[in-house]
């Protein structure tokens, strides 16, 4: 399995909104230093630092996508958007794991939507993981979620699928946990 199984960045909406947030800050930036009355130099320095803080943020999140992949590693599912939201779920816990494409118009990070928490990159989420028992996925700010379904975004969805099925030992790696359990219970799939 390649490392790019498990990645999760190749979309442009991130990489076009920090095209418009760049010029926006800028401007910003701008306006405020021209409407700051000359001799407040401590307010020119202020709109700086916010200028350069939001700056710096933007591409760390940016350079998170790519540098923070979801990974298999000792029978743990590590998930990961950027640096800001991640999840740690032990392999034997996921009971289903799912291609479901689904977008998430204009949004990315940690979301509530019904029983599952999606974590979000460009706008979609593509794969959707059913667990045993709850997990916690941690925020930058605020304390973590507890979550027994969660939907992610991955590049390569049924490779993913794959991956996680390979890992789980199945010998089928086509089919879901839980279609293989239907299957040697002698039960038609729904």
């Amino acid at each position: 399995m390649t490392q790019g199984t498990l990645s999760y960045h190749r979309t442009p909406l991130d990489r076009i909104g920090f095209a418009v947030l760049t010029p926006v800050v800028a401007a910003f930036a701008f306006m405020a230093h021209a409407l700051a009355p000359g001799w407040w130099y401590s307010a020119d320095i202020v709109i700086a630092l916010v200028a350069t803080y939001l700056l710096v943020a933007g591409i760390g999140h940016l350079i998170g996508l790519r540098a923070q992949p979801h990974r298999i590693v000792d029978q743990n599912l590590e998930l990961h958007v950027g640096r800001l939201w991640s999840a740690d779920v032990p392999l034997g816990d996921v009971r289903d794991a799912v291609v479901q494409r689904r977008p998430v118009p204009g949004r990315f990070g940690l979301l509530r939507r019904g029983p599952a928490t999606l974590l979000a990159v460009g706008g979609r989420v593509d794969v959707l993981l059913d667990l045993r028992r709850p997990v916690l996925v941690r925020r930058p700010l605020g304390a973590p979620v507890r979550a027994r379904r969660i939907a992610i975004a991955v590049d390569e969805p049924e490779a993913f699928v794959r991956a996680i099925q390979a890992a789980l030992g199945m010998r089928d790696a086509t089919a879901t946990p839980r279609a293989a359990a239907i299957a040697a219970a002698g039960h038609r799939a729904a």
